[in-house]
């Protein structure tokens, strides 16, 4: 420890020594990762291998500061009086210190999970600390959709009950802050109506934390959490209708053009000027000759329907190429949620870790 109180090199070298096998192997330094491969010789590896050391020093930076960072001591009643007594007279935090740069409210602010477990783990009395909004660590992660630090809360062996019940500066719940539209979380799911989805299965998972007589508790702006959330989010049910109805019809189109095109083949007479207009219309002709061939000589001539059957998924296959990132997005986002609910269904102890691998699976399937 240096003389300013803060970690030097020689301190994270000792706690990173002190580790187990299984977090060496995490970072990529365990004895499961043979040198002789050469694994760090791929840059994709190597720039995994840097990222995963940089995440276990942070961890190992935060677990020493948690002890030694003097703002984690709780101050007194009176001298949090004095300091908010200016600006903020009623709703006083009894035990708490502000500061809009608090380490654990920006932890919970950026979902850094694993460090917010390790300060309230060393501090437990760091979950009494707010921002100068009168704002503790549930409305952080209710604000900015912190599923993982969420969990974490709601598994301590103490209660935050009194935490769900504080009213920040605007007059907010964390009903109010889940209410408010995640920009920041939008980018995770596919189409504005998958988005709408989500934010409304947040907003009605924060409302169950929420006691009774808070769910229709209005703001300063006199807004309750419904109303807020109805007015934040109206500009993306609009683009969800209008998303919707553009994959209804992007779908319906090509139903039709090729329901249309064969209809024409085989019953229209090939016309038009110009030379495209007649190749097309020769080939065309061309398919549906053989397709009648084929159905009149099928015990006969079976190679002819490998290229009638080729010309025919020409047009299906431009369709799947354009159209199947969208189906697979939808598709694993329904099967993570699916397994969401499968996992918040099992008893605490196994359920933890599988809901973090699940959300942090769906949040890394979009690139």
């Amino acid at each position: 420890m240096s003389n300013t109180g803060l970690p030097n090199d020689d301190d994270l070298h000792l706690h990173s020594d002190t580790s187990s096998p299984i977090e060496d192997l995490e970072c990529g330094r365990g004895w499961s990762c043979p040198r002789p491969f050469g694994c760090l010789g791929l840059p994709a590896i190597k720039r995994i291998w840097d990222r995963k050391k940089q995440q276990k020093r942070a961890l190992i930076l935060a677990t020493i500061l948690a002890v030694n960072y003097e703002t984690w001591i709780v101050k007194k009643l009176e001298d949090e009086r004095k300091e908010e007594d200016q600006s903020k007279k009623d709703q006083q935090p009894s035990r708490s210190t502000s500061s809009s740069n608090n380490p654990i409210i920006s932890a919970a602010r950026n979902g850094i999970t694993e460090m917010v477990e390790v300060i309230l783990k060393r501090n437990p009395l760091a979950i009494e600390h707010r921002n100068k909004k009168n704002e503790n660590i549930l409305h952080i992660a209710a604000r900015y959709r912190r599923i993982e630090i969420l969990d974490l809360l709601q598994h301590l062996p103490v209660s935050i009950s009194r935490f769900k019940i504080l009213i920040n500066a605007d007059g907010d719940t964390i009903l109010h802050q889940a209410a408010y539209l995640g920009e920041h979380k939008l980018r995770d799911r596919p189409g504005e109506a998958l988005r709408l989805q989500s934010e409304i299965q947040w907003f009605k998972r924060v409302q169950k934390l929420v006691p009774p007589y808070l769910i229709k508790n209005r703001n300063k702006e006199g807004q309750t959490a419904e109303e807020l959330f109805t007015i934040q989010h109206k500009q993306l049910v609009a683009d969800g209708q209008e998303w919707l109805m553009r994959t209804a019809k992007a779908c319906t189109i090509v139903a039709v053009l090729i329901a249309t095109v064969a209809f024409t083949c085989a019953y229209t007479i090939p016309g038009g000027l110009g030379l495209t207009t007649l190749f097309y219309a020769v080939a065309a002709m061309m398919v549906a000759f053989a397709a009648t061939l084929v159905l009149m000589m099928r015990e006969r001539l079976h190679w002819a329907a490998i290229p009638i059957y080729t010309v025919t998924c020409c047009p299906v296959t431009i369709f799947i190429a354009l159209q199947f990132r969208l189906y697979l997005n939808i598709s694993w986002f329904t099967l993570c949620d699916v397994l969401q609910s499968l996992v918040n269904s099992l008893p605490l102890g196994k359920c933890k870790l599988c809901g973090v691998a699940i959300h942090k699976m769906s949040c890394s399937r979009i690139s």
